[in-house]
């Protein structure tokens, strides 16, 4: 597994540290929760990942597939991995983007969402873009003052020195997770656009340096907003949601999937204390799967990286052969 760990400066901090302190408020009830569902009309090959549903005439929401008790087993999964000692705590927020319907398990616990961030940073660059599309074909270069080192570095890492362009680093942001980009993005971007895809979210946006935790159910809500397009264009989302497809990680949601199943995903991983093993893993996204597309959350928190991503895994494989059938 190639998991990203450090960020060696004060701009790293602000984008993957995150208070190891949590809250738990967990309802036991096996019924799924409704929420409204925003529908419009952009059903073609153009925006084939951004809400593939066409609104004309009479529509008629399609019967959820994945009942209750999918819940109850996720959540007994859950249950016996802590027992195991595989996770010490996990999350996990489902939601049917056809007909709406949703369910969470410890959906409000709070974890460090590490590389998931770079998903927002991602957003806001779009909304440049439509205000100004020259800015992804302008350059950056990273310079050895701002380099960080990763524990476990990109296949094909930017290097100091290097010239690239925006839309560039943003691929190498997405794809293969390098903080390099990522720090290099965020020191050019436009703070005000990034605090907005927080803030219109209802959310406080991250402070530089100071420690950042989101729950489950609400780190979804950027991958919610990109399918409905409802922050930005169908065009632009459209277009972030191609580069998340091209993520390379494939140990966590992507491993519970056939191969042939699209997903748009980002994952995030922390070490949150070296002395006591704790590491945290997440991979949240949008599974692809032809007319039952649904969003799918998991965060995880344990001692070992690769237990952790095959916990994710397995998570990923209930919730798709339950939407399967």
């Amino acid at each position: 597994m190639k998991i990203n760990f450090t960020y060696g400066t004060l701009l790293v901090v602000f984008f993957f540290a995150g208070a190891t302190s949590s809250y738990f408020v967990f309802k036991s009830s096996p019924h799924l929760l409704q929420e409204p569902h925003e529908i419009f009309d952009v059903a073609n090959d153009t925006f084939s990942l951004v809400n593939p549903l066409l609104s004309c005439g009479d529509f008629e929401f399609p019967s959820p597939k994945v009942t209750a008790k999918l819940k109850v087993d996720v959540e007994e999964y859950l249950q016996q991995s802590t027992k195991r000692g595989d996770i010490v705590r996990g999350a996990v927020y489902y939601r049917d983007l056809n007909s709406g319907p949703w369910f969470g398990i410890n959906f409000m616990e709070q974890f460090t969402p590490g590389s998931l961030l770079k998903v927002p940073l991602l957003m806001s660059y779009y909304r440049q873009a439509e205000m100004r599309p020259s800015i992804l074909e302008e350059k950056l270069t990273l310079t050895e003052d701002i380099h960080v080192e990763q524990l476990v570095p990109p296949e094909d890492p930017i290097v100091v020195g290097g010239s690239y362009t925006i839309a560039e680093l943003l691929e190498k942001m997405i794809a293969d997770s390098d903080n390099n980009a990522a720090v290099l993005l965020f020191n050019a971007g436009d703070q005000k656009l990034f605090n907005s895809t927080f803030i219109d979210l209802g959310l406080t946006p991250p402070a530089p340096g100071a420690d950042y935790s989101v729950d489950v159910r609400t780190y979804s809500s950027f991958f919610r907003i990109l399918y409905n397009a409802t922050f930005l264009s169908p065009e632009s989302s459209q277009r972030a949601l191609e580069m998340l497809t091209k993520a390379k990680f494939k140990e966590g949601l992507v491993a519970g999937v056939p191969e042939n199943i699209p997903m748009a995903h980002k994952f995030g991983e922390r070490e949150l204390d070296s002395a006591a093993s704790l590491k945290q893993l997440h991979d949240c996204g949008i599974v692809y799967m032809p007319k039952d597309p649904y969003l799918l959350c998991v965060m995880t928190q344990g001692r070992d990286l690769d237990v952790l991503g095959k916990t994710v895994a397995r998570i990923s494989k209930m919730v798709f052969d339950a939407q399967a059938k």
